[in-house]
């Protein structure tokens, strides 16, 4: 129990840590200052100082600049409240303040960066976004962390939460839900003219197979031993309520609008989650760690190769070598879906490596990410499609860093070694 309270304290402290790192990276990238006395006074004067007002536009702030303002504070917040032993409550008033402290300064240095503006807009929405990290650390923060150290429940039941969570963020993010009938009327149109995406390819598909095997493998291991769970649904019971998740989240993808629902994906959802329930009730040998460890890995190749249209290379100088610099570029939704998908699919990789091989430092875990990153990359200089850059291969190391730390909790469990 001392091991796992010190990974959950670990995950606060290293989220809380690179947080920050990643606030300060993003708010004053490119790193490009002019500390002369002309650029400070013109960078003043363009400065905008009206909260929630854009003077030179003449209408409210950015609703997407405020937001991801909002987004960018918002791990800070919840990591810091946890480090700090607030999951359980207290004063959050002061990480309004940390947070719109930490947005002054942000906002004072990038008086010297030309390319940037500097606004009190930012800093409030950095404190809103600490505030509202801080309020979801006291409701659910502490539960979330003893879940992914293994303190909440048994082993199996742990990797069964976690891989839904995974599962509905890989479908359902980023999270743009639209009420809108339009926008649903138009999405029942595309699945009925091209139910099975014709001509499209999988990419992001073969990871989500994968997570359904292995959700499916723990589900019918859990269902053949009576896992905890599973008792009252029985073995059919238990069948039907897995095979039932994969109509439910296609059925709310219509209510987001950077999905679109897919017979297709439907069907090959269905069939590898269907596939694992029996290798899990059936040949539970292969329902094992090092299993879904080589299933995960193959995914991600399969996906970062998608859609395989190679051409000539087009050498090193296309490779984007400036960490984050998309999100600086040009942030949107689907980018920071993508960003959240390679984290959580290194997660799950790093974490079943950790489970596999219980010898294996983080370090090797790491490791492992940045080499696989790294040649996904390098293979993609033949792709067209494609634009590799370094930001991949951070995303991906980050994610197996967090996935070998979560195992380190779980590998403890009282069920065995299952997926």
């Amino acid at each position: 129990m001392t091991e796992k309270s010190d990974i959950s304290r670990s995950l606060a402290r290293y989220g809380f840590y690179i947080s920050i790192l990643l606030f300060f990276y993003g708010t004053l990238f490119p790193f490009w200052f002019d500390f002369s006395g002309r650029e400070l006074s013109e960078a003043w004067a363009r400065s905008g100082l009206l909260p929630y007002w854009d003077l030179d536009r003449g209408r409210i702030h950015s609703i997407p600049d405020i937001v991801a303002n909002i987004l960018l504070t918002l791990p800070l917040g919840f990591f810091g409240a946890l480090h700090r032993g607030d999951g359980r409550g207290g004063a959050m008033w002061r990480w309004w303040v940390l947070g719109f402290v930490l947005g002054v300064a942000a906002e004072t240095l990038q008086l010297a960066i030309p390319s940037r503006s500097s606004s009190i807009t930012d800093a409030c929405n950095n404190a809103f976004g600490v505030l509202a990290g801080s309020a979801a650390a006291c409701i659910a923060g502490t539960r979330l962390l003893r879940l992914l150290s293994g303190t909440i429940c048994s082993r199996e039941c742990t990797c069964l939460w976690i891989l839904t969570g995974i599962l509905a963020t890989t479908m359902l993010g980023p999270f743009d839900l639209s009420l809108d009938i339009a926008h649903i009327r138009a999405d029942m149109r595309m699945l009925y003219n091209n139910p099975w995406e014709s001509g499209l390819p999988l990419g992001d598909a073969w990871i989500q197979i994968a997570e359904f095997a292995i959700l499916g493998a723990l589900a019918g291991r859990m269902a053949r031993t009576g896992g905890p769970g599973t008792r009252k649904l029985g073995f059919w019971g238990s069948a039907a309520a897995v095979l039932a998740m994969p109509p439910a989240l296609e059925i709310a993808q219509l209510l987001v609008e950077s999905h679109t629902p897919s017979f297709r994906d439907l069907a090959m959802a269905t069939g590898s989650l269907a596939a694992g329930f029996a290798v899990g009730a059936y040949a539970p040998r292969l329902a094992r760690p090092a299993c879904g460890f080589i299933l995960v890995s193959l995914a991600i190749v399969a996906s970062g190769l998608s859609p395989y249209r190679f051409a000539s290379g087009r050498g090193v100088s296309s490779f984007e070598w400036i960490p984050l610099v998309e999100y600086y570029r040009h942030t949107t939704a689907p980018a920071l879906y993508d960003a959240i998908l390679g984290f959580l699919s290194f997660g799950l990789a790093g974490g079943l490596l950790k489970l596999s091989c219980t010898r294996c430092s983080r370090a090797l875990v790491v490791g492992y990410a940045l080499v696989l990153a790294g040649a996904i990359e390098y293979v993609q200089l033949y792709l067209p499609s494609r634009h590799p850059g370094v930001t991949d291969m951070l995303i991906a190391c980050l994610g197996a860093w967090t996935g070998a730390m979560i195992g380190v909790g779980i590998e403890s469990g009282s069920y065995g070694n299952s997926v």
